[in-house]
């Protein structure tokens, strides 16, 4: 985390097209922007089949609400299964 002109940055994505994924996440869970930035790049560490309890450390360490690191988690694994061109749920891509 770093602080530059007045404003924390969490992470190091800063394309367009993240700031945008970020900031409609922000708006379906309520969260800060900032927020979802840091709990996304989190996610990138877990991989895409986190235990459980790995989001909810996440949520407790941080001090963000366990249910809504849950849903963002879930709305990360959606936009990720649709940039790799798969379904946006978990079921087989042969269903």
């Amino acid at each position: 985390m770093s602080i530059a002109n007045g404003s924390v940055q969490y992470g190091t994505m800063t394309s367009v097209q993240d700031d945008q994924i970020n900031r409609a996440l922000a708006a379906q869970v309520g969260l800060s922007v900032p927020e979802v930035e840091f709990l996304r790049n989190e996610f990138r560490k877990f991989g895409r089949n986190p235990l459980q309890a790995s989001l909810e450390i996440l949520a407790i360490e941080n001090n963000f609400s366990e249910e809504k690191v849950k849903a963002l988690f879930e709305l990360h694994l959606t936009q990720l299964r649709r940039s790799d061109g798969l379904t946006s749920d978990r079921k087989s891509v042969y269903d």
